[in-house]
């Protein structure tokens, strides 16, 4: 349906400022931002790209407001390690990241069904 996965940008200094120095990848449509010597790249690059879908369908900045909605809402309930790994967008994430052929096969907002209440 989108066929866009965004560019990938492998630079050590814009990874680290953009995520405060916590992630392995972070995605800002368009781009992908990966470290250069990022392990499981394939698995990485496809989770980010499940992002570039989210970020598509919510039109970016709906993204931007949902994420930080639950995590702040997940915060008050757990650390912050958990708090992250229980947004929707990231479980829809995490889920299929292994599967190379998700986007594939992904329905629209497919993340919704990662809600939990």
């Amino acid at each position: 349906m989108f066929p866009f996965k965004g560019f990938i940008i492998r630079n050590n200094f814009w990874l680290k400022v953009l995520s405060l120095g916590t992630a392995s990848g972070i995605t800002i449509f368009p781009f992908i931002f990966i470290g250069k010597k990022s392990t499981d790249r394939l698995i990485l690059v496809n989770h980010e790209r499940i992002h570039i879908r989210q970020q598509i369908e919510l039109l970016f900045l709906g993204f931007i407001i949902l994420y930080f909605v639950e995590y702040f809402i997940n915060r008050m309930k757990m650390d912050a390690h958990a708090a992250y790994r229980a947004i929707s967008l990231e479980r829809e994430a995490y889920a299929n990241d292994q599967n190379l052929n998700y986007l594939n096969t992904r329905k629209t907002f497919a993340f919704i069904k990662y809600y939990k209440k």
